[in-house]
């Protein structure tokens, strides 16, 4: 329970990479699409509570027409992505392939730093952190250079780099669980004493 509550960010993220990782495989296209026309109702939806928002607050002047402003803005950018999400992921192939390399950097990089500050912090750090992020970053960067491939392709090659980097995550899990399984063992006897020798 103790290894759950330290180390759930870091479940969550590999549960979140191995989903990602095999819809990406599966079919890279359709879940742009998805996660597109799915950002786009958030936006509707935002943009309707903030013009709601606006007309309430304007019987007493005290909204800013700035407010009304961004509800315009995601109600179009929101009507965009929602119903010409299938459009877009066709005309822009090559920059998502971008988008989804700098996504694999960004996570890359922020395996390594997670490295730096679990051993500064004297934490369970193992370096399969380390692994995992370079491959992150390398296949970050083989995905932008290559964009110009069919997003399928790239999605398919980014997928199998999430799943290879979830089973490197899994393993720098295992070994936290390990170390932080010894550290309590060897804890247990300082409390026990403690105790006594308070009696």
């Amino acid at each position: 329970m103790k290894f759950l509550k330290r180390f759930w960010g870091a479940i969550l993220i590999v549960l979140l990479e191995i989903a990602m990782g095999v819809m990406l495989i599966i079919d890279a296209r359709q879940l742009t699409v998805f996660v597109f026309t799915l950002f786009g109702i958030a936006l509707l939806i935002f943009s309707l509570v903030m013009t709601i928002q606006y007309l309430k607050a304007r019987k007493n002047e005290s909204e800013s027409i700035f407010t009304l402003i961004v509800a315009i803005t995601a109600f179009v950018v929101g009507a965009v992505l929602a119903f010409g999400a299938a459009m877009l992921v066709d005309l822009l192939s090559g920059l998502l392939a971008i988008f989804y390399g700098a996504i694999m950097i960004v996570n890359g990089v922020l395996k390594i730093g997670e490295f730096f500050t679990l051993k500064k912090q004297r934490v369970a750090a193992s370096p399969f952190h380390i692994i995992s992020g370079i491959l992150s970053i390398i296949l970050g960067v083989i995905a932008i250079i290559f964009n110009y491939l069919a997003l399928e392709t790239i999605g398919i090659i980014i997928g199998i780099t999430l799943i290879v980097v979830a089973v490197f995550d899994i393993a720098a899990l295992v070994n936290a669980y390990r170390l932080t399984k010894d550290l309590d063992f060897y804890a247990l006897p300082d409390v026990v004493d403690l105790d006594d020798d308070d009696e």
